[in-house]
């Protein structure tokens, strides 16, 4: 099945890069819902905050993402003025 094939794939994956000396991180969930899924989001957020931090980088700072939400509005803007 597909899903045999992608987790197949997720451990290929992980043992190329942890053979290949990248530190790799392996978690498995037990059961997938809203409360698991928001916990697991949440730790993802507070350990990039805290890691930025640590780095001395700003975690809330995405000049990329303002500039793709520019270019984004832009072209809205082209194709509702074409329409």
């Amino acid at each position: 099945s597909i899903g045999n094939v992608i987790d197949a794939q997720q451990h290929a994956t992980a043992k190329a890069l942890s053979d290949h000396g990248v530190p790799v991180r392996w978690m498995e969930i037990q059961e997938l819902n809203e409360k698991t899924l928001g916990a697991l989001l949440q730790h993802f957020m507070l350990e990039t905050m805290l890691m930025a931090g640590l780095m001395g980088v700003d975690a809330f700072n995405q000049p990329g993402v303002e500039a793709s939400k520019s270019i984004t509005r832009d072209n809205l803007n082209t194709l509702s003025k074409a329409a």
